[in-house]
């Protein structure tokens, strides 16, 4: 049975990411608009639930009067005339509340203008540069000046008020998947000064993305092999929002149990549920948890521990978190232990990372994480359309901030386009010098 704890997690966004997959426009299940009484009713209901079960309210930048933020959304979010109208206004909504786990979503906007853009951006040494594409003319490495003209932060900062994210860096991430912000056709102008037109959805020829960004070419839900024969082993965990994935990393982990250092690779892994098992079998002590709030008592906080120690804010810390129970010390791993975590690494993913990294169980090398967890509510207003309200506030055990900020690597390896440009994997590299370097003391 599903433990109460992971019940609830299995609530929040597994991969916290959603991009929506796109469809052709014969797809469409929808008109083109939405009738008053639903703008009505999803607006009302959208306040309800905010007022109701958002935790982070009180730590909004531009949200010191929610009444009158809301109240002026409201008035536009019913003048609209067309869907996309009343989506981008309910988008453009919702990213005030500055959180990676609040949101909402139209089925029908990715339908009919989430066309895939045929390449994906990433901002790295201060500029916006390819990572991945499938279009001739763009290969990885290049650097974007302007979209149509425009610099390309320039149009990024235009269009980041559309981006629910708990911080600017979150925002960078996250914009390179909502190719709705992007016109239909469009012109790149490139640092160096080439052009290339892109008509979003074209078919195009599949290229691999460089070695630095791509899943291990295998059918295996967990790719996995050794690093240093017989010496450091490898195993890649794109996620942990299906039973499988954490099911096949603990046959991995029994595999490589006698390995003396392990490099466990959880980048671009979105979360899910809390894989509980998995940490118990690499801890071997009692992992600390999270302080957490909630705007109630009970509802989302009602699985967490009872205390009597309360937080500056009303949040409550918990006991250490001593996951599924006790096993033998034959079962536990007890070899050298590296995670690889970066900015795709958040939620249940976060969960996995942070307390193996607090009891210094292991050192986490990479990027800093995603930097949002939270057991969101769920509304489902019909048609396509659903939003989320993150219902739990998490601070790190100390009680540090941690939602816009994650987890900080114990050693940074930054992304850059070197990196790409070159093919091969500087964190990973890292990685493998760490485990050959002296264990650091255990805190």
């Amino acid at each position: 049975m599903i433990s109460p704890r992971r019940l609830v997690r299995a609530l929040s966004l597994g991969v916290l990411l959603f991009v929506g997959g796109w469809r052709p426009a014969a797809a469409q299940t929808s008109d083109d608009t939405v009738p008053l009484a639903k703008r009505q009713q999803i607006a009302a209901e959208l306040d309800r639930g905010i007022r109701r079960y958002f935790a982070h309210l009180a730590g909004a930048p531009d949200l010191t009067d929610y009444p009158a933020v809301y109240a002026a959304y409201r008035e536009k979010a019913l003048a609209t005339r067309g869907r996309r109208d009343f989506d981008l206004a309910t988008l453009e909504f919702m990213a005030r509340l500055h959180n990676g786990h609040t949101d909402f979503n139209d089925r029908w906007l990715w339908d009919r203008f989430g066309a895939p853009l045929g390449f994906a951006v990433r901002w790295m040494d201060g500029r916006w540069a390819i990572i991945y594409s499938d279009r001739p003319g763009l290969k990885v490495g290049d650097v974007v000046g302007a979209v149509d003209g425009e610099p390309m932060e320039a149009f990024y900062q235009r269009e980041k008020r559309f981006i629910p994210a708990s911080s600017d860096r979150m925002a960078r991430h996250l914009f390179r998947n909502r190719s709705y912000l992007f016109p239909q056709r469009f012109t790149l102008t490139l640092a160096d000064g080439r052009q290339v037109e892109v008509t979003r959805g074209e078919p195009s020829a599949p290229s691999t993305p460089p070695a630095a960004t791509a899943t291990a070419s295998t059918a295996d839900v967990v790719p996995h092999r050794w690093l240093v024969p017989d010496s450091v082993a490898y195993m890649q965990i794109p996620s942990f929002g299906e039973d499988k994935y954490q099911n096949r990393a603990l046959e991995v982990l029994h595999e490589y149990h006698d390995a003396p250092a392990l490099v466990i690779d959880v980048r671009g892994n979105g979360g899910g549920s809390t894989p509980e098992t998995l940490m118990r079998q690499l801890a071997d002590r009692p992992l600390p948890w999270w302080w957490e709030y909630s705007a109630l008592g009970s509802g989302p906080m009602r699985h967490l521990p009872k205390t009597d120690e309360i937080g500056p804010n009303g949040e409550r810390k918990p006991q250490p978190y001593r996951p599924g129970g006790t096993l033998s010390p034959r079962q536990v791993y007890r070899g050298r232990l590296v995670i690889l975590a970066n900015i795709g690494c958040g939620s249940a993913c976060e969960d996995f990372v942070m307390p193996l990294q607090q009891t210094g169980r292991a050192t986490v090398v990479g990027d800093t994480t995603f930097g949002s967890t939270g057991q969101p509510y769920i509304m489902d207003f019909g048609d396509g359309m659903t939003a989320r309200v993150s219902g739990r506030r998490a601070y790190f055990p100390g009680g540090k901030p941690f939602e816009g900020v994650g987890i900080a690597p114990d050693v940074y390896v930054p992304p850059s386009i070197a990196a790409y440009q070159g093919g091969g994997d500087s964190a990973l590299d890292r990685a493998l010098q760490v485990v050959r370097a002296p264990a650091p003391p255990r805190p």
